[in-house]
């Protein structure tokens, strides 16, 4: 059975070949009359434009990637929606790939993505060497680079303030009167978002004189992993009132661990996590946590990507994504201060 044609479509609506075109790729002059005309066309005898031919003609495919390292990870699944959501009003398709933090899987996604003639690419990358990085963008763009800095004109860059993150956390527990502060964060010192936020938390231990000794723990940004650095830190550190998380999952397997050493958290120790992913808010005490619109993340990369496809000159300053602090159980000022005041 032969398919609904352009032509088909063209007599139905009652205009050229060249106006359903134009209605169908929101290309040149066209009445908003004459486009529902041809939308209506189209529903009523379910055309289906070709894409491998229009991409021939484009040059594009109406497609996007994204490549992230973990998408069971609830952070970037909350900006995989976003993303979609916003490209999908653009005429987007998105190919998501998971590259499970692997340098070779990661660099793999992108030829791959390429390869695929996708139109674009938002990328969070950890690991991929920078070199690596830059040799593939001198013959792709564009990228929008999620959280790291590397520099070439075919990567525009966003990242999310994850220092403003720390410092907002830090401050409301200095202003319940904690002094003896510690951190669970990742083995990566290197990876700039794990820099940022361990570089924040040791700028403000030295603004106010606190001791730094013992008082981080590295281990893998997972529930497992808050829960095995939680009970060495609590080992070594035994004075510490509060705890800041790497992230979330860190900081819920550092309840469980506080549960099982019959530590009251807030009333004995106050913990705080980072990103607000959706459990955040589930477990008991419900966490205090440093938040990021992840939605709106996935909603401005893609926002930047579109442009910077319709426009291949463009040059987009750089875009930092703000964050603010959520308030929930898990914070409260230190035992000691709590009992004078009894």
């Amino acid at each position: 059975m032969k398919g609904v044609t352009i032509e088909d479509v063209a007599r139905e609506a009652g205009v050229s070949r060249q106006t359903v075109s134009r209605a169908i790729n929101n290309k040149g002059e066209i009445s908003p009359k004459t486009k529902a005309k041809v939308l209506s066309a189209i529903q009523k005898l379910g055309y289906t434009p070709n894409l491998q031919a229009r991409s021939m003609v484009t040059q594009r495919t109406s497609t996007i990637g994204l490549i992230v390292g973990d998408i069971a990870n609830p952070y970037f699944s909350s900006v995989a929606r976003g993303l979609q959501d916003i490209a999908r009003q653009h005429g987007y398709s998105v190919f998501i790939s998971n590259t499970d933090d692997n340098a070779d899987v990661e660099h793999q996604a992108l030829k791959t993505m390429a390869a695929q003639r996708v139109d674009g690419i938002v990328l969070f990358s950890h690991e991929l060497a920078a070199e690596k990085l830059m040799a593939f963008a001198d013959t792709y763009r564009p990228i929008v680079l999620v959280n790291r800095n590397v520099q070439h004109p075919n990567i525009h860059h966003m990242a999310v303030d994850h220092g403003e993150g720390i410092r907002l956390a830090f401050e409301r527990l200095w202003h319940l009167g904690h002094r003896n502060i510690g951190m669970l964060a990742p083995y990566q010192p290197a990876r700039a978002d794990i820099s940022r936020r361990l570089a924040a938390f040791e700028s403000e231990m030295q603004q106010r004189g606190l001791a730094t000794t013992d008082n981080v723990v590295a281990a893998q940004p997972t529930f497992d992993g808050g829960y095995d650095a939680m009970l060495q830190l609590l080992d070594a550190r035994h004075d510490l009132s509060a705890v800041l998380c790497y992230n979330d999952r860190m900081a819920i397997g550092a309840l469980q661990a506080c549960r099982e050493l019959g530590r009251s958290v807030p009333n004995e120790l106050s913990i705080i996590g980072f990103d607000n992913i959706r459990v955040s808010s589930m477990v008991t005490p419900a966490l205090t946590t440093a938040a990021v619109d992840r939605y709106e993340i996935g909603r401005l990369a893609v926002e930047a990507l579109v442009k910077l496809i319709n426009n291949p000159d463009l040059q987009l300053e750089r875009r930092i994504v703000p964050m603010s602090l959520v308030e929930r159980d898990s914070v409260a000022a230190p035992a000691a201060i709590l009992a004078s005041n009894m």
